[in-house]
């Protein structure tokens, strides 16, 4: 931006508001408490825009882009009261069928390490003193959770790390976010709207109520418009750094998305580039 015939370097702020995400947690997204701050978030956000429009110099010097980091699922209890399913897993008994069919097969041990809403770590010593196959071991707890009623897919390591049984978007997801390192010996993918824990929700689902939200973007030089075609969060920073006419970050995985914003705020070698 230029200022009294002074250029100036672009300043990127950004903002999270993790309130809503606390409270949301807390007591799902139909309380009328998380309206209410959604309303006095929407307040805050006009004062910051006006702000930052004023110490610019305009509207025509400030563009924001707005969105949620992932959607969520409504509380199971106002799920069964609609009549729809859902409802709470116990966690105990979800960890207990997996240790049970383990003991039965291979004879009784701590074979589970580590377990959280969609996996279980096995340990690997033991697999390895008993002279086990780790994919028998994975197999046959996959094989127990998959009983369950609240259990929708179950995916091993070995599937995971040979690509095997990636035939839906919801099993390229989890073979997409598997990573060998830190990740599971079995991931678990429970049905819709199936949580853990007492109360409040959660996220972390493949399901579109939680996996999809709203992105919007406003200033100079977007484009008006609603857009129903897929996009990803991923997708800001390259259209970010294609208006500024900078780099792209080398981690980044996302397209640019020249249909929101209007052509002559890109550069020409980019204009077509979406490459999906």
């Amino acid at each position: 931006m230029k200022n009294s015939g002074v250029t100036m370097a672009t300043d990127v702020l950004t903002i999270s508001f993790s309130a809503n995400d606390y409270l949301g947690h807390a007591v799902g997204p139909d309380d009328p408490s998380v309206e209410k701050l959604a309303v006095r978030t929407d307040q805050t956000i006009g004062k910051l825009i006006a702000a930052a429009e004023k110490q610019v110099g305009g509207p025509q010097n400030i563009l924001v882009v707005m969105s949620a980091d992932y959607g969520v699922a409504p509380v199971p209890e106002i799920n069964v009261a609609r009549k729809m399913p859902g409802g709470r897993v116990d966690k105990a008994a979800y960890t207990r069928a997996v240790q049970d069919a383990l003991d039965t097969k291979f004879g009784k041990a701590r074979w589970i390490i580590g377990s959280w809403e969609s996996g279980f770590y096995f340990d690997q010593n033991l697999i390895r003193e008993r002279k086990l196959n780790p994919s028998d071991v994975e197999d046959e707890a996959a094989r127990a959770i998959a009983d369950l009623p609240y259990v929708e897919r179950t995916y091993t390591r070995t599937q995971l790390m040979h690509r095997q049984a990636m035939a839906s978007l919801a099993d390229d997801y989890v073979a997409r976010s598997f990573f060998p390192a830190r990740g599971p010996d079995l991931f678990v993918i429970f049905k819709p709207y199936w949580l853990f824990g007492k109360g409040g929700t959660s996220h972390g689902t493949p399901w579109d109520y939680d996996r999809m939200f709203h992105f919007c973007s406003s200033g100079a030089g977007i484009q008006p418009g609603t857009y129903a075609e897929r996009v990803g969060i991923s997708d800001v920073a390259p259209t970010l750094a294609a208006l500024l006419h900078v780099e792209t970050p080398s981690g980044s995985v996302g397209h640019i998305l020249p249909e929101i914003v209007a052509p002559s705020r890109f550069p020409s070698s980019v204009t077509s580039s979406r490459g999906r």
